[in-house]
């Protein structure tokens, strides 16, 4: 048992150098003190020697205590981290929502000369309006006299068609 005692302690320490993988080797490292106890107190009620429990018992102390350190200091640091991370992300936020309002403002002021264009436009396309209804009743007398001109152009060619009808007898 103080052999496996021993293992699990150099395996705990090896696994809590690892960053973010440390918090795991805290379960071989108490598995380890836990058996390096059982055999100390073993030895102990035979009289044999225990060097090698006591060795495996320390070992797997030492690993639990850097396993805990190192993962404060990786903790705290992933903290600072992500502190700054957030703080440059809420400022990135803040940038973002002042460029939309902006955009924003500007889209409103020319939406309002938008508007004032167009109310000029309408305005424009009434009195056009009026000069077109204007041009339409003088093409509708233009068309009136062209039907006369027409009228006199068959009658004409109905008497020429009767002189040629003369002519030929």
């Amino acid at each position: 048992m103080g052999i496996a005692a021993l293992i699990l302690g150099i395996i705990s320490i090896v696994i809590g150098l690892v960053p973010l993988c440390g918090f795991f080797g805290i379960v071989p490292a108490i598995v380890g003190l836990i058996l390096g106890g059982i055999d100390s107190s073993k030895k102990s009620k035979t009289g044999e020697a225990k060097g090698l429990a006591t060795a495996a018992i320390i070992l797997n102390i030492i690993a639990i205590i850097v396993i805990i350190l190192l993962g404060s200091i990786y903790l705290k640091n992933a903290k600072v981290e992500f502190q700054e991370g957030f703080e440059q992300l809420s400022q990135e936020i803040e940038k973002q929502q002042k460029l939309q309002a902006a955009k924003a403002n500007n889209n409103e002021d020319s939406d309002d000369e938008n508007e004032d264009i167009d109310s000029d436009d309408e305005d424009s396309d009434k009195e056009g309006e009026d000069i077109d209804d204007e041009d339409s009743d003088e093409e509708d007398e233009d068309i009136d006299s062209d039907d006369e001109d027409s009228d006199e152009d068959e009658d004409i060619d109905d008497e020429d068609s009767d002189e040629d009808e003369d002519t030929d007898e």
